[in-house]
């Protein structure tokens, strides 16, 4: 039987993603460009960089998907102007500022590539606690690591597309970075399958890149159930 939606819904959920990615990145950056005219806060670079990345993975995916309703293509549309908008204002502060910039997503890449690497000494504990506290276990550490995870496979994408699309972070050593992580997550596929399977664990992202293993552990996808078309 078809269901009604079935067709629709991974498209429609990204397309509403969108306006959450676009909102706080645009935030971000003009915390940024705030930060250098005014001496005003820094931005969250870990944020910042992990939202360029889900933009531009959740606009070339959507691209790709048929859009069933005028409407609907009409926002996708004004996603993808506010997101080319949000890449102007990055590429001006990146302009007068790139030996700075380069530094600092550097640092953040080593950093988080690091916690990876050091996994079982810094988690092994904290992922054997028990979990009753919801049906997602978003309360469980194991939740946290994840999305960790996730937002570092997002900056590695945005830095990789803007090395490519746009020739910038040139001095970013994007494949010596994921080499790095493929070694590390072998750590970390092992203590999310035992964890996962242990607690019940399922995901609460039903789309990601589809090299993101840690959103497609056999078993534990997301499950959404339309509505049945009477």
């Amino acid at each position: 039987m078809q269901l009604k939606g079935e067709r629709e819904y991974p498209n429609l959920w990204l397309l509403g993603r969108m306006t959450p990615v676009n909102d706080l990145l645009h935030y971000e950056l003009e915390c940024l460009w705030d930060h250098y005219l005014n001496d005003g806060d820094w931005p969250d670079f870990r944020l910042l960089f992990g939202l360029l990345g889900e933009g531009a993975f959740g606009l070339k995916l959507l691209a790709k998907f048929p859009f069933v309703r005028n409407f609907q293509k009409e926002y996708f549309e004004q996603m993808q102007a506010y997101y080319i908008e949000n890449e102007s204002l990055h590429d001006v502060v990146y302009n007068d500022h790139k030996d700075d910039l380069i530094a600092r997503v550097n640092v953040l890449l080593e950093e988080l590539v690091s916690f990876f690497e050091n996994l079982e000494l810094e988690m092994s504990e904290k992922l054997s606690v028990d979990d009753d506290s919801s049906e997602t276990c978003e309360d469980h550490p194991l939740y946290e690591l994840l999305n960790t995870r996730s937002e570092l496979g997002f900056i590695i994408i945005g830095i990789r597309y803007r090395q490519l699309e746009e020739d910038q972070y040139r001095n970013v050593d994007i494949d010596l970075y994921e080499r790095r992580l493929t070694i590390a997550d072998f750590t970390l596929k092992k203590l999310a399958l035992i964890t996962a399977n242990r607690i019940g664990y399922q995901e609460s992202a039903p789309l990601a890149p589809d090299d993101f293993w840690w959103r497609h552990m056999p078993g534990y996808e997301y499950v959404y159930k339309p509505v049945e078309t009477v």
